[in-house]
């Protein structure tokens, strides 16, 4: 009986293993599976608890809506012990982690002392200014570079690059505007920036 495994585990090897570690089976099978977790954990919904797992819907399970607008599925993490009772609507779902987020947030900010506040607002402030001198300075190069004659390819990279810091530098005085003045999570707060608070902050 001993042989019998032993001609087995051999023949095995001959047959199945060895031509697939050849092939390179066994690489593209595990690289497939981490690519397969990088594409789950994109599309899906993180965990508002851990932050590291992903919810899945159980559609096998269902529980009936109090409110009569059909099933509720539970959505549990695949990290921590979380679970969610929604619809099978991930768009819903989404909607629902995304308000607990916000909240979660916004009490975070509350607990800031005013100190802690002013401080954090000064350092996108920081961030924003310099990141504008670096926007300035690239673009004041690519005007340079045109003035003299230099490639229109080199110079459109110095642009690029300026609008990108520039991009940067807005987002960092947005920020610091919204913990100045605690305007978080406020729909239009950002266009109401863009048109009445200062970009330079």
């Amino acid at each position: 009986m001993a042989i019998l495994k032993k001609t087995r585990k051999a023949a095995r090897f001959v047959f199945v293993d060895m031509p697939l570690s050849v092939v390179g089976y066994r690489v593209l099978a595990s690289n497939h599976q981490y690519i397969r977790d990088l594409w789950r954990s994109l599309r899906g919904i993180s965990c508002p608890e851990c932050r590291r797992g992903i919810l899945v819907c159980q559609k096998d399970e269902s529980v009936p809506d109090e409110k009569g607008e059909g099933t509720l599925h539970p959505w549990m993490c695949t990290a921590c012990d979380f679970a969610l009772l929604e619809s099978s609507s991930s768009k819903k779902v989404r909607t629902v982690v995304r308000n607990m987020l916000n909240q979660e947030t916004i009490e975070r900010f509350g607990e800031l002392e005013f100190a802690a506040r002013q401080k954090r607002a000064r350092q996108y402030a920081i961030h924003s200014r310099v990141f504008f001198t670096l926007a300035a300075g690239l673009f004041g190069y690519f005007l340079y570079n045109l003035a003299i004659g230099v490639g229109l390819a080199f110079s459109l990279n110095l642009a690029s690059a300026g609008l990108a810091c520039a991009a940067v530098a807005l987002k960092a005085s947005y920020r610091s505007w919204q913990v100045d003045t605690g305007t978080l999570f406020v729909q239009g707060s950002f266009f109401h920036f863009l048109k009445h608070e200062r970009w330079l902050r």
